[in-house]
């Protein structure tokens, strides 16, 4: 979705405002959702760009506590036959019920953004709020039946109060709608379906009007909860925390220092530090008796999740020298663990450190690195350079598929009833609702209340499921047994709904083609080995997250940001580009050889790849052919789960290929304690061959999935297992 050009929002603005004078009011039809022209006072020009940094609820705020929506989105209309509702009603209340308390309730922004309509009779104001997003892009709010306490070219805030609700008598209630476009000509722009639609930005509320096609979701409406749900915090995808003003109160470096003042942190300015300076100390021994310094940088994290972690500290030629061995400790969710860096290469620029997995706000414990001064080497002959780190979110693709609006066109979720469907509105259900089902003892699919989710995927290739299920009073079944199909069959999934309701649980592994087929679907059926009418089984939402089976680290932009490859030049050696001879993606490293050089002393490359998830992973090299002679005798370092070790590859076998190195057991994410390093280093006369720094591909190798056969009382259990051989095959045993 592309930000709207300035010219185009004057020349829209004047013909809105043009219309406006030229064209008398037209008559308004008294229904739910009908509406007014435009007035020139609600046409003035734009604010300034406010970006939304996540969204909460329109009432009840942040969550929606205390109020229900009774109509919801993209569900048929009684009054306005054939057409669908595009947002949901909301009223104080519960499971859809209203109590008729709402009249004259606050009504809130869903998020930071800047009002562009604030007017008309639908009956009551309407209020309409542009959103800027940190990718990019926009969205629309609109809040109808109010009374609007804004003005248009107002900039709001994230739960700033915006309107209250119409008195409207037993009626009161909010009309919430979310959508992609503020006018479309076809719905309520100059050639609008309706004709008292045309040219007024709220909209017309249900959609097809007066000869219209397609539904709410084919033209930009989307479901309300579900976007606000699958953003409630967004924030910036890249943070820096810079030395700056240490210890403020609102900064995110901290230092801790000794008494002795002659120990103090030193400024400097010089060798390109970040921002204006960094700061220095001469370093301690391991064992010194002398109380430690040390730096913490704790920023605030705006949403959870993996953040890849970058240092910067100046280039300098300063004496004492930077220190080989500056001692980062990380801290996040997964624990604490230190990493070693050599603060002595690639001074002033981005160096990628580690991948952290944050927990959201400012903590030390949640996220934060330190460094203290401690180093390897003798005391005081080296300085531990304090400076900048950059945070920087990781993102996946991800669809959800919830199970409001069962077979509604447009949606993904599909619902066979056998017997009564209870609607579940507390307890934590995914976008406000789930529906509960009574269990029927090892019913078959065919005799039993069934549910399936279809996504409608961007992509082909690999997804990881998870589901959602809420807190119930009555028992929830101990054995929902999820179906899952995919490219390679049908198999499935036994679950404890009882287990953690409320939060996402991986279910399974798929692998799918790209757009919506139920041969790329999860089924849920209401047989268990319960006792009949004793449990609930639960049908909420399912969660899509693409994983991507292949990374490629590549050398172009060694050591740049976002890049897996990083590379250490000796002083005096010369890296040579490669473009002949079939380098990956068209460049590769030449470097002389250097007889039994530990790699303390050579020329290093390191490919350290950001794995989308913990796993086997066959890592292969690429590397081109070359004209002088190059290396047979190459010797990676493997670093994984397992430790390290090494492999040594005649790079003169099938150059312009993917050749197998190793199997590597990873974690998720990016760490050098997954990687693969390459020195100069070789058993063979210095400078007599060429060792060839290119390409690195980690593979995911699936893994094994254990699926239980159907079972009777009585039976007998058999299992089959479903893996992959090396070359793909599917292998099936028979235990």
């Amino acid at each position: 979705m592309q930000r709207t050009s300035l010219l185009r929002t004057f020349t829209s603005l004047f013909a809105l405002l043009l219309v406006t004078l030229l064209v008398a009011p037209l008559a308004v039809l008294h229904a739910q959702e009908d509406v007014q022209p435009a007035t020139a006072d609600t046409l003035l020009q734009p604010a300034n760009v406010v970006v939304a940094d996540g969204f909460d609820f329109p009432v009840g705020k942040p969550d929606g506590a205390g109020w229900t929506f009774w109509h919801g989105f993209n569900h048929a209309n009684a009054v306005y036959q054939g057409s669908n509702h595009a947002g949901e009603d909301w009223c104080t209340g519960s499971n859809r019920v209203c109590n008729g308390r709402s009249a004259h309730e606050p009504v809130y922004a869903i998020g930071h953004g800047v009002v562009k309509f604030a007017s008309g009779d639908y009956p009551g104001n309407v209020v309409v709020i542009e959103h800027i997003l940190p990718n990019n892009e926009i969205w629309y709010s609109m809040y109808g039946h109010v009374y609007a306490d804004v003005a248009v070219n107002q900039a709001v805030s994230r739960g700033q109060q915006i309107a209250r609700i119409f008195d409207d008598g037993g009626n009161s209630h909010l009309h919430f709608e979310i959508r992609d476009f503020y006018i479309r000509d076809e719905i309520n722009g100059a050639n609008a379906a309706c004709s008292q639609h045309r040219n007024y930005p709220p909209g017309p509320g249900y959609w097809p009007r007066c000869g219209g096609t397609g539904t709410p979701p084919d033209k930009g409406w989307v479901d309300p909860s579900a976007f606000i749900q699958a953003r409630r915090d967004l924030g910036p995808t890249e943070l820096i925390c810079d030395n700056t003003r240490p210890n403020f109160p609102d900064s995110c470096f901290s230092q801790s220092t000794p008494s002795a003042p002659q120990i103090d942190w030193q400024m400097s300015t010089t060798g390109s530090p970040h921002s204006t300076n960094a700061q220095w100390l001469n370093n301690r021994a391991p064992n010194s008796t002398t109380e430690l310094d040390a730096a913490r940088w704790t920023p605030t994290i705006p949403q959870a999740g993996l953040y890849e972690v970058y240092i910067w500290y100046p280039a300098t030629t300063s004496q004492p020298p930077a220190t080989d061995t500056a001692r980062y400790e990380i801290n996040d969710r997964a624990g604490q663990h230190y990493l070693t860096w050599p603060q002595t290469r690639n001074g002033g620029q981005w160096n990628l450190l580690t991948v952290m997995d944050c927990a959201v706000g400012k903590s030390r414990e949640g996220c934060s690195v330190r460094l203290d001064n401690t180093t390897h080497e003798p005391e005081n002959t080296r300085r531990v350079w304090a400076d900048a780190v950059k945070f920087v979110r990781l993102t996946s693709d991800e669809v959800v598929c919830d199970s409001t609006n069962p077979n509604g066109q447009g949606s993904c979720f599909t619902n066979f009833v056998k017997t009564s469907w209870h609607n579940v509105t507390d307890g934590g259900p995914y976008a406000g609702s789930a529906s509960a089902v009574w269990n029927s003892q090892h019913a078959l699919i065919t005799d039993a209340d069934a549910g399936r989710w279809t996504p409608n995927l961007p992509h082909a290739g690999l997804y990881d499921v998870y589901i959602w299920y809420p807190t119930i009073t009555s028992p929830a079944t101990s054995a929902a047994r999820y179906e899952i199909n995919d490219t390679r069959g049908q198999r499935h999934v036994t679950w404890d709904q009882r287990t953690a309701p409320g939060n996402w649980h991986k279910l399974a592994e798929m692998t799918c083609n790209a757009g919506r087929d139920v041969a790329c679907s999860v089924r849920l059926h209401a047989g268990t080995p319960e006792a009949s009418g004793t449990t609930r089984v639960l049908f909420d939402a399912v969660k899509f997250v693409r994983v991507t089976p292949e990374v490629i680290c590549d050398n172009p932009n060694p050591n740049g940001q976002g890049s897996c490859f990083t590379n250490f030049v000796l002083p005096g050696t010369s890296w040579h580009t490669v473009t002949d001879g079939s380098p990956f993606n068209g460049t590769a490293f030449a470097v002389p050889n250097r007889l039994n050089a530990p790699v303390t002393d050579a020329d290093v490359g390191r490919w350290t790849p950001t794995l989308p998830h913990a796993g086997h992973y066959e890592a292969s090299v690429w590397y081109p052919t070359i004209r002088s002679s190059a290396t047979s005798a190459a010797r990676y370092e493997l670093n994984d789960n397992n430790g390290q070790r090494s492999v040594t590859f005649n790079q003169r076998t099938a150059p312009g290929t993917w050749q197998d190195l190793s199997v590597m057991t990873c974690s998720e994410g990016r760490d050098v304690a997954c990687s693969v390093r390459l020195h100069s280093g070789t058993s063979e006369a210095s400078d007599s061959t060429r060792v060839l720094f290119d390409a690195v591909r980690f593979v995911r190798q699936p893994q094994l999935t254990i699926t239980p056969s159907v079972l009777q009382p009585t039976q007998a259990i058999q299992v089959r297992a479903t893996g992959f051989t090396p070359n793909g095959a599917v292998r099936r045993v028979v235990l």
